[in-house]
């Protein structure tokens, strides 16, 4: 087990979404109060953050779900609520956009899309949530995702906005391999994410 007190680096692996939204008061208590640690962020999609932390390249880890992998250890959950984001005046098309392959929203829009509807739907990824939203925006289509994110860009004022209830919320998981548990297990569980 590596002391994370003394260690010189420490790598935090992370969805974009979350990233975006959240983490920036995390990393800004988490330099005051362990001065001496180099920070690094490296972002991407749940799927392949979870893949740098099982291959050593990050030590903890924000991933959107609860990941169902035997060699991870959740160590805080974050609350986010997941709503569907439409059009504010106009009918959408059986447009699904969602961010890119790997994303678990992506997998959460259309399964719930899939529960809900019986239609076929045409399937719209992007890299990047402002795209995603300025396209909702112009009447492209629909997308479910987390509250949080649509506020962050300033569109909770410019779209439709529908609650899908507690059950349909993906929470934000801190995760760490079982066999690399940082010394700051304790800090991380008792943080205040929300």
């Amino acid at each position: 087990m590596q002391n994370i007190k003394t260690q010189i680096n420490l790598t935090i692996g992370s969805t974009e979404s979350y990233a975006s939204t959240k983490l920036i008061n995390f990393l800004i208590q988490l330099n005051n109060d362990f001065p001496n640690i180099n920070l690094e962020l490296i972002t991407n999609t749940t799927k392949e953050t979870i893949k740098n932390l099982i291959d050593y390249r990050v030590n903890i880890a924000f991933v959107s779900g609860n990941p169902m992998n035997d060699d991870l250890l959740i160590l805080n959950k974050i609350d986010e609520k997941i709503v569907l984001a439409e059009p504010k005046d106009k009918t959408p098309p059986n447009v699904l956009i969602t961010f890119k392959n790997g994303c678990a929203y992506n997998d959460f829009s259309r399964e719930y899309l899939r529960s809900i509807s019986n239609n076929d739907f045409k399937h719209f990824q992007f890299g990047n949530y402002e795209t995603i939203l300025a396209c909702i925006k112009a009447g492209m289509g629909k997308s479910f995702l987390p509250l949080s994110i649509i506020e962050k860009l300033n569109y909770k004022d410019e779209l439709k906005l529908t609650e899908l209830g507690n059950n349909s919320n993906i929470p934000t998981c801190l995760v760490c391999r079982k066999n690399f548990i940082p010394k700051i297990k304790e800090y991380l569980e008792k943080y205040d994410f929300n």
